[in-house]
């Protein structure tokens, strides 16, 4: 079951969008719920108030707020990396403003069914297909959510994972671990697996993580990771790195 919710101030395409989710779920045969929000403030109001939403899709050229501000309040104010966010624009200049928010996502318009589709594909593969790391910590069974895992920290035989409230360890190697993670998880050095929503900053050589951590990029990944990461967010990678 995942909860949607709609931020557009274009009452046709919020309508259309849940049209488009509603069919996408469908087809991928997972239950959902969609809430359709006109304004921005109307959808920080029920925030506030306590409701949750798995997937946001939220326009960002909003008539009375702006999309990137709410990100931030989702993420600085409210301090929740869980929620994943897709932006919706008519632009695709908002590349740098967008990445400290960590966007799962980012639609231009008009979009299509298939893109829609796409999108909630790409959600239920990253976070409904294996929802929980298992491991063993002395002689406790453990078990944490992927969403809320930071990173993977490996040293000699020992594991830490890093979570949003947490660190734990466990006796085993990044080797043992990696092919039970979805793509979605990122190596970046032979000590190292992040979690791309948890990133607040990036050059060519490092990554600084939510809760502070700076952690190498190692040369054998630089590559790879870099062609992700300027994929995702639409860049020119040499401007980018050179930030």
């Amino acid at each position: 079951m995942i909860n949607i919710a709609v931020i557009d101030d274009d009452v046709a395409t919020g309508y259309e969008l849940e049209k488009y989710l509603g069919k996408a779920c469908d087809k991928l045969q997972i239950k959902s719920e969609t809430d359709i929000y006109s304004t921005g403030e109307k959808f920080c109001e029920a925030l506030e108030t306590g409701e949750t939403y798995n997937l946001i899709f939220l326009d960002i050229e909003l008539c009375s707020s702006n999309g990137v501000e709410i990100g931030k309040y989702i993420r600085e104010e409210m301090r929740n990396n869980q929620m994943q966010i897709v932006y919706i624009s008519a632009k695709q200049d908002y590349a740098m403003q967008l990445f400290q928010i960590r966007p799962m996502d980012f639609m231009i318009k008009p979009v299509s069914e298939e893109v829609i589709y796409n999108c909630v594909k790409k959600y239920s593969d990253i976070f409904s297909g294996k929802d929980y790391f298992y491991f063993k910590t002395g002689k406790l069974n453990v078990k944490v959510s992927y969403d809320s895992v930071v990173y993977f920290e490996s040293e000699n035989r020992i594991v830490r994972i890093h979570t949003v409230s947490d660190v734990m360890e466990c006796y085993t190697k990044l080797s043992v671990i990696e092919p039970e993670l979805s793509d979605f998880f990122k190596r970046i050095h032979k000590s190292y697996i992040i979690n791309p929503n948890y990133i607040v900053k990036y050059s060519a050589e490092n990554v600084t993580m939510s809760d502070g951590s700076v952690l190498s990029v190692s040369r054998k990944y630089r590559k790879p990771f870099a062609d992700y990461m300027v994929g995702k967010y639409s860049m020119e990678g040499e401007d980018f790195f050179n930030e």
